[in-house]
Parts: structure tokens; C-alpha cells; sequence
């Protein structure tokens, strides 16, 4: 995709919570992407379980991309992964532990630019089915994490 073309694209894709009607785009997606496979009861928790926080990428109506990730408690990481945080942060603090991220291959390597878009389409975010109050939360959590000053990426040789 050149990059004029993936500028339109960008502009035309829109983010909103999965829903129970994804199940079937998303079980293919997930065998395409991931050498796992899961269960049934998986697609229909990161669905409809408000203890996921799963987000799709959509473009004319198709997914084109997915983020799935849960709340923890650092105390209720598995230990490898709690290990890898600093420890002066208490064990009661919340982390976001993504569980699944993947995008489809021709809306794949369209720059980093891409997030910075992201912060316009949050107010086009339309709850499924959550609660409002997790609708708020999660969409003023993601709002916070783009108004963030953009970090300069060096890349040595």
C-alpha cells in the first residue's frame, strides 16, 4: 500500500468494542494470526465479558485489526510476567496485560503515524452492550495514552 493510499485508509478506520456478532471474524482472524488455538468460550468472553477490555479496527466494516487486554492486579500476574515490572510499584496496582494484538497484512507497516490518528476516532467509539461506566473508563484510558507528547523512535544500524 503507498503511502498516499494508506493515509486514506487511515482516515477511514474506525474503532469500536467486539461484540458477541464478531465471534466468527474473529476465530478466523485468530487462526490466521496466532498458532493457537482457542477455545470456544474464549471468543465469547473477550465478546461479552466486561472483564476484557477488546477494541477492533474496522475499515469499511471489516476488522482489520484487534486489541484484547484485562485489568490485573500486579499481585495477580503470573510470576515471569509480574518479575518484569519495577518493584517499587505496590502489588495492588492495576496493569493492562494485553492478551492478544494483531492486524491484518495489508494494514500492516503503515507507519507509526497511524496512532496518532487513533485520537480522533475515540469519540466514535460506541459501546456494545458494556456498561457505560467501563465505556467511560476504558475510552479515557485510551485518550490519556494518545494525548501523550509522540516519542522519538531511533533505529540504529
Amino acid at each position: 500500500m503507498n503511502q498516499a493510499k494508506a493515509l486514506q485508509v487511515q482516515q477511514e478506520v474506525q474503532l469500536r468494542f467486539l461484540c458477541p456478532a464478531d465471534v466468527g471474524e474473529v476465530k478466523k482472524l485468530c487462526t490466521e494470526w496466532f498458532p493457537i488455538e482457542y477455545p470456544d468460550s474464549w471468543y465469547d468472553d473477550i465478546t461479552s465479558s466486561s472483564r476484557f477490555y477488546s477494541l477492533a479496527a474496522t475499515h469499511q466494516s471489516r476488522i482489520v485489526g484487534l486489541i484484547v487486554a484485562e485489568l490485573k492486579a500486579k499481585s495477580k500476574l503470573n510470576k515471569e510476567d509480574g518479575d518484569i515490572l519495577a518493584s517499587y510499584y505496590p502489588s495492588s496496582m492495576q496493569v493492562a496485560y494485553i492478551l492478544s494484538l494483531g492486524v491484518v497484512d495489508d494494514f500492516r507497516r503503515n507507519g507509526i503515524d497511524y496512532i496518532a490518528h487513533c485520537g480522533s476516532l475515540i469519540s466514535k467509539l460506541q459501546p456494545c452492550g458494556l456498561p457505560r461506566q467501563l465505556y467511560r473508563a476504558v475510552r479515557n484510558m485510551v485518550q490519556r495514552f494518545l494525548s501523550r507528547p509522540p516519542v522519538e523512535v531511533s533505529h540504529s544500524s
